[in-house]
């Protein structure tokens, strides 16, 4: 677990507040379901800075958009999907959407 906190802060950073709309793509593993789409998705929308989120377990992602008035964790979502029980795939980062 303490490897995987390493991991992902050295990953992931967070960015400025301010950058409204910007939308994140997470690549995730685990998902077999709708079922396990709709767990991200409760678990990523309970973060105050979310302003949306769609998960789909048939292409394994997570797309996310935050808030305006909000800074963006990529670290705090990446957690989020493993409390859900899930993960976000090892060696990738969060790729903006434009």
């Amino acid at each position: 677990m303490r490897k995987l906190f390493f991991f992902l802060l050295m990953c992931f950073g967070v960015s400025a507040p301010g950058q409204a709309g910007q939308t994140y793509k997470f690549e995730v593993e685990g998902m077999t379901c709708g079922g396990c789409s709709s767990n991200i998705e409760k678990k990523v929308s309970e973060l105050e800075f979310v302003e949306s989120v769609k998960a789909d377990y048939k292409t394994n992602t997570a797309i996310v958009t935050h808030k305006a008035s909000a800074a963006f964790d990529e670290i705090a979502v990446a957690k989020a999907i493993e409390s859900a029980g899930y993960k976000v795939k090892e060696g990738t980062k969060a790729t903006l959407v434009q």
